[in-house]
């Protein structure tokens, strides 16, 4: 079992550490701002104003 935990560990930092390439760290900050700042002030494009 504690080898198990120790190799998803070490899974995980090299998932994480594969992931920290500039580019898609960027796009996902980038989206991630977006989300929060749609979330934060309930703005979305695409959002059909008019009553049903």
């Amino acid at each position: 079992m504690k080898e198990r935990k120790e190799q998803e560990e070490l899974l995980m930092k090299q998932l994480l550490d594969d992931s920290n390439i500039p580019a898609l760290s960027l796009g996902w900050y980038q989206a991630e701002k977006t989300t929060s700042h749609i979330m934060a002030y309930g703005q979305a494009e695409h959002i059909n104003t008019e009553p049903c």
